[in-house]
């Protein structure tokens, strides 16, 4: 696990879809809350992915739906392995805008601003 702040989701989003390993994620923390959002890609996207296991997930519901309206991207309802709930968004493009989607999706959700402490969790990201 890396810290860093917004300033550095543009760099672990472009190793993410440089990656050539298919097990590759990335998962963007706020701070020391339980808040994140995690993602899988390749060169040309990510799926955003939204767990909607606690309370506090559940109780954000609402809001990713709206934060990925906003962006014009389509929210889809999964369920796991074992039942529990999920909200995957594709987001297709070049890194830089799906970064930029990514921070402003921190903002919306988490009031993530330039001084909030994010951890970047990572396997099989590109160097």
């Amino acid at each position: 696990m890396e810290h860093g702040s917004k300033s550095d989701v543009a760099l672990y989003i472009d190793r993410l879809m440089r990656s050539t390993s298919e097990h590759a994620f990335l998962i963007i923390g706020v701070g020391h809350a339980e808040d994140f959002i995690q993602m899988t890609g390749d060169r040309n996207g990510v799926q955003l992915d939204f767990p909607l296991v606690t309370t506090r997930q559940q109780m954000r519901e609402e809001l990713i739906k709206h934060a990925a309206h906003v962006e014009g991207l389509s929210v889809v309802e999964n369920a796991g392995s074992n039942d529990a709930r999920f909200f995957d968004i594709e987001v297709e493009g070049h890194s830089t805008r799906i970064a930029e989607i990514c921070c402003r999706m921190l903002e919306r959700l988490f009031d993530v601003d330039d001084n909030t402490a994010l951890t970047f969790d990572f396997d099989g990201l590109a160097d």
